[in-house]
């Protein structure tokens, strides 16, 4: 026995389907529109920056659509582990950059500081660091395939001259 009965029970997977469409919409414009802020300032090539008659960026709505699709071709076991290899790359980094500023700008101005020695600082680094390549290692053979694909294209896009002065 449904309480209320049958038509609530799909007047309420209509609403969720609904509102689960309206929300992916709404990540996904939030996407193109972070797509062309990037190429605003300089960080992505000025493709990403065009916009429709209508002031949508139609170039970045294709990108982040078409990302979409490609994922939705793979189980979510293997969307998980791409994505956490990839931000682990992203943390690797981080730890890298973090490090490479403490010896080369340590006069540097910041909002804050870790109030140790730089030696003490790569240490705090090493077990999360550890962790993470732990987690790169244990990924299979088509994460690392795509993985290093994503890291190439993000490097042909930086390294590709700016037609603008002002872009790195």
């Amino acid at each position: 026995m449904l309480i209320g009965g049958s038509w609530l029970k799909w007047w309420i997977q209509v609403a969720s389907a609904m509102s689960n469409l309206g929300l992916f919409e709404a990540k996904m414009s939030s996407d193109a529109f972070q797509l062309l802020g990037m190429s605003e300032i300089g960080m992505l090539p000025s493709v990403f920056a065009s916009r429709s008659k209508f002031g949508t960026p139609t170039i970045s709505i294709l990108c982040s659509a078409t990302s979409v699709i490609f994922l939705s071709w793979m189980s979510f076991q293997e969307i998980l582990e791409l994505l956490n290899f990839l931000y682990a790359i992203g943390m690797l980094f981080e730890f890298a950059a973090f490090i490479k500023l403490r010896l080369k700008k340590p006069d540097l101005h910041r909002p804050y500081k870790v109030p140790l020695k730089t030696f003490s600082a790569t240490l705090l680094c090493v077990p999360p660091a550890f962790l993470l390549v732990l987690v790169m290692c244990l990924a299979s053979a088509r994460t690392f395939l795509l993985s290093s694909d994503r890291c190439s294209s993000f490097c042909r896009v930086h390294i590709v001259p700016s037609p603008h002065p002002h872009e790195n």
